[in-house]
């Protein structure tokens, strides 16, 4: 595979901070460093790069490495108060004899050498039924501030903010969205998730109850999913799932993680993760035969990825695919989603599809063609393509999620 500087650096760094060891350096020339930053804040891995860089002797004396290292320093610091509330947080549900379920965030830290180099944006809890009503109360209680009318509150998660801004909870009903036509089909395995859920003893301390490790490890490839059939997802996602997979692997079935997989046509997708784990970042995995023979090309994959940055935020053209190639992987038709009528599909969406970012067109209907209008003022400011650059990329995006199965 055809990777720069940049790109080969990234990877390398990528495997150090997952399997220790030292970073084996080559010579940058004029213009990679720059690359290699941007590479590192498009994919939000700034705390470890910059812990793998300064342990390599040839990368600590670049100037290019001090702004890096004390922004990371200021991230990780950041980490942590994130992390001492969320866990308060905890504690408050449960003397309200609340438990609900931590995903992803400090789980995901827990499988790192470091946790604290992994930063999470956010931190998500599900509390399904008559719990997420009981959870909105004791957050209301503490002082969190919920999300006003019009921005998202009512739908399948709920987005609080906590004191000072530090943190963001999103509090999840279900863990997809039910109203998704690609999405509502992943839920259907997680349906008595709560009674297979085990408490997990985080290394700095404290504990947290969570998807048992078969259900975590199936939502986080599904949750990469449903990223990678918009926009896009990132390599830290993939170091989610390798150290996930490396460090419960025996407590997975896997016979029925490839069932369930292949139910919601996602099996040749998590096998592609699992081999770019493997093969490009070095995560060993003691897989099974079953997920081992034959398993899909992984490259394609990490093109995808390393053009796209994480969630495929990297430009403007990536993130106005979002909605034409989702489109197309929950209704099944590639073939036309990225001409022209897939195009005005996603300018003009239906009033359904537009409900979970705009509630108000449940009581206010009428208001459909306003918010088209306000969507359309806000990509024109955005956006630094044109159309058809935007169906170009489209068409590439489409023609990957058909490569594997997803289309």
């Amino acid at each position: 595979m055809d990777l720069s500087w940049a790109e080969r650096t990234l990877l390398n760094i990528a495997g150090c901070a997952l399997n220790g060891g030292a970073l084996v350096w080559e010579a940058p020339a004029e213009g990679d460093w720059q690359a290699l930053l941007q590479l590192v804040w498009e994919q939000k891995l700034g705390p470890l790069a910059a812990d793998v860089l300064l342990r390599c002797p040839e990368a600590r004396q670049a100037p290019e490495l001090a702004p890096l290292s004390r922004l990371s320093k200021a991230q990780v610091l950041e980490q942590t108060r994130k992390e001492l509330l969320y866990l308060s947080v905890l504690d408050r549900f449960r003397q309200a004899e609340l438990e609900p379920l931590t995903v992803k965030g400090c789980l995901c830290r827990a499988v790192y050498p470091n946790g604290a180099l992994r930063l999470s944006t956010d931190e998500d809890l599900y509390a399904p039924g008559d719990s997420f009503a009981a959870a909105c109360r004791v957050l209301g209680e503490l002082g969190w501030q919920a999300p006003p009318a019009g921005e998202g509150r009512g739908g399948f998660e709920e987005s609080w903010r906590g004191p000072e801004g530090l943190l963001t909870l999103e509090l999840h009903r279900h863990l997809f969205s039910p109203d998704d036509r690609l999405e509502g089909a992943f839920n259907r395995p997680f349906q008595r998730a709560e009674a297979r859920a085990r408490v997990y003893v985080l290394p700095e301390g404290g504990a947290v109850r969570g998807l048992s490790p078969h259900d975590h490890l199936l939502y986080l490839l599904l949750h990469a999913l449903k990223h990678f059939a918009r926009s896009g997802f990132g390599l830290r996602q993939v170091c989610d799932v390798g150290l996930w997979a490396r460090r419960y692997g025996g407590e997975v079935d896997w016979p029925l993680l490839l069932e369930q997989t292949k139910a919601l046509r996602a099996d040749r997708f998590a096998g592609a993760v699992f081999a770019l784990a493997r093969e490009a970042l070095g995560v060993p995995l003691d897989l099974p035969p079953c997920w081992t023979e034959g398993a899909p090309d992984w490259e394609p994959l990490l093109r995808d990825l390393l053009d796209g940055g994480i969630y495929g935020s990297a430009t403007p053209a990536r993130q106005h695919t979002a909605r034409v190639v989702h489109r197309a992987a929950a209704r099944q038709d590639g073939g036309s989603a990225a001409g022209l009528k897939g195009f005005l599909t996603a300018a003009f969406p239906s009033r359904g599809s537009l409900l979970r970012d705009y509630p108000e067109l449940e009581a206010h209907p009428a208001r459909l063609p306003a918010v088209w209008a306000r969507r359309l003022i806000r990509y024109a400011r955005r956006t630094d393509t044109d159309t058809a650059a935007t169906l170009r990329l489209s068409r590439q995006r489409l023609e990957l999620l058909k490569q594997y199965n997803i289309l």
